[in-house]
């Protein structure tokens, strides 16, 4: 959970930082495993972790579902109307 929650934080303060004027700044990402470092601008880093982490989420409901359990996003839908 820790990790979890440092790697939360890490991107939270990314895109805190990020604004419309720094958004095409070139910056250099990596080296990761198997991958030599490239460079890319931090707006398209960004938009990679956004897509990425919509990829974990629907892996998450998948195995949610099949332990019998309603994702977040459904139980959302299925709540009723606040009056």
């Amino acid at each position: 959970m820790k990790a979890l929650n440092d790697s939360l934080a890490y991107c939270d303060k990314a895109y805190r930082a990020t604004t419309d004027s720094n958004y095409m700044q070139s910056i250099t990402v990596g080296p990761g495993v198997g991958q030599a470092a490239a460079k890319t601008v931090r707006g398209a880093v960004l938009m990679f972790n956004a897509a990425h982490n919509n990829e974990h989420y629907g892996n998450i409901v998948v195995y949610m579902r099949v332990k019998g359990h309603v994702p977040p996003s459904t139980a959302r839908t299925q709540q009723p109307p606040k009056k």
